[in-house]
Order: C-alpha cells, then structure tokens, then sequence
C-alpha cells in the first residue's frame, strides 16, 4: 500500500510540475516582444471569407478568408528571433458559397477581386504556331481539345502540359455523353498534376450532368470571335474567361492581344490559377 501511495505521489508530482512548466511558458510567451507585436498586428492581415455568385444556372467563385494562427506564427518567428509579418502562419475560412459545392454551375468569370485574365484555345492543327507565341510571353493559358486531336497529337498534349498549360476535355465534339469524355478524362489527370477537370459550355443540360458526375467543372467564356482585338478591349475586366478558336485571324492578331491585356495591368493566368478559392 505504501508503495502504492508513493507512486501515486510521484505521478501527482510529475503532472504538477508539467502543469507549472505549461503555465510559466505560457506566461513568458505573452510578455515576449515578439508575442507583443504579433497580438497587436495580427488582425490587420485577417480576411473575410467572399461567398461565390450565383446567378441561375451560372457562377463566379468566391475566396477563402483567413484568420492569423497567434500560437503557430510565434513559434515560426520566435525560432528565428524577430518579428516578420511575412512568417504569419494562417487559419483558413471556407465561403458560406463555394465553387466547389455547386459544380453543377456554369462557371461564367473569375473572381473579380483579382486581376487575372484567363485566355482559352479551342485546338486544331495551329497549335505549334500558338504555342510559340504564348512561350514567348511566358504566360499560362488553357487548350480546350477534342478526342481525335488528343490522340493524334500525344507528343503536343505532353508538351502543354510541360509547359504548364491546361487541358480542358472537349469530348468527341462537346459530346459529354460519349465514352471519348470517360477516357480523355482519365488520361488527362494521369498524365499530369492537373486533378481539376474542366468541360466547355453546351446548351445540352445533359453534358453538365455528365460533367459533374466525374467532377469537372464547366466553363462558359466569353467567346471572341470577330474583330478579335476590339471584342477583348470591350470584355476586358477582372476574372474574365475569353475563348478564341485558333485560326489564322488569331495567328496575325495574339501578339497584340496579349500586349494590350499585359498593358492594362492583368495578369494571364491558366484557369486552375483563376478559379482558385484559397
């Protein structure tokens, strides 16, 4: 029994000196300089979480709030002994309205917080020439291909996807249906680190259906078709989504495209950057 009761004693000890350890740590933590300054700032870089838009059929996404985790960023500063709003570690808050919980949505612009543009290829046998001038530029684009393309052209597939393009599926002619969709989608998100799929807009509410069963999102562009340079200069806002068959017209106007894009102050971005939430 005695022994039972000096065990007990040594445990009582043990747990009470942990508790007192834990507490005086804890005190010497709020009175730290770096502590201080961290409790003082910390709320000037919480955000607000921004619900998506939706509108009938159609959405915008919306973006994550954050929130300073105060005990992570001290630890992260204290271990280099200064105080560096750069080192903030965060909490992040999910929208009440996400992209991701409404796939089944038409998406129709980016956030329009940020000021991205978001430029979409739907391919043919230009591609080489198109890809030139992106490269060029060193911006970041998405090709929207077809399932005969796709398998004529695996070499060109692969080096759009080295070159950190996207690659959206447009089936067997935007035929959602057809078991080309289940296949390009496979191979597509094998191949590379790409996990979004992306399907193009169609007025059959089948190919939606279809596309949210395998988790795609489907993106409606704006579609520039005409006096291309004219029609960008009048959709040009933030989170725009523009979409251009490759012709020779788009051959002859790109360069000027993406100079008068760049000389506004957007950035062109592939549109897993553009619809990005967090």
């Amino acid at each position: 029994m005695k022994r039972l009761f000096e065990i007990i004693g040594l445990l009582s000890l043990a747990c009470f000196s942990f508790f007192i350890t834990e507490k005086t740590t804890s005190v010497f933590e709020n009175v730290d300089n770096i502590m201080l300054q961290i409790k003082e700032n910390s709320t000037n870089f919480n955000i607000e979480p921004i619900d998506a838009i939706i509108e009938n059929d159609t959405i915008i996404p919306g973006i994550y709030g954050r929130v300073v985790n105060i005990k992570k960023s001290y630890k992260k500063m204290k271990k280099y002994g200064n105080y560096n709003p750069d080192m903030y570690v965060y909490n992040y808050i999910k929208p009440n309205i996400s992209l991701n919980d409404n796939i089944d949505k038409y998406i129709i612009n980016g956030n329009k917080k940020n000021r991205y543009i978001s430029l979409i290829f739907k391919v043919n046998d230009k591609v080489d020439s198109i890809l030139k001038i992106i490269n060029k530029y060193n911006i970041k684009t998405t090709f929207f291909i077809n399932s005969n393309w796709f398998e004529d052209n695996n070499d060109l597939v692969i080096e759009l996807i080295n070159s950190g393009h996207i690659i959206g599926n447009l089936s067997n002619n935007l035929d959602y249906s057809d078991s080309a969709f289940i296949w390009m989608d496979t191979i597509i998100k094998s191949l590379t680190n790409q996990k979004q799929g992306y399907c193009y807009y169609t007025d059959n509410i089948n190919n939606i259906e279809y596309c949210v069963k395998y988790k795609n999102y489907t993106i409606k562009p704006i579609e520039i078709t005409n006096n291309l340079l004219s029609e960008v200069k009048n959709n040009l806002k933030n989170g725009a989504i523009l979409a251009f068959d490759i012709n020779n017209k788009l051959l002859k106007e790109l360069d000027s495209i993406i100079n008068y894009i760049n000389s506004k102050g957007y950035e062109i971005v592939n549109i897993d950057k553009l619809l990005k939430e967090k």
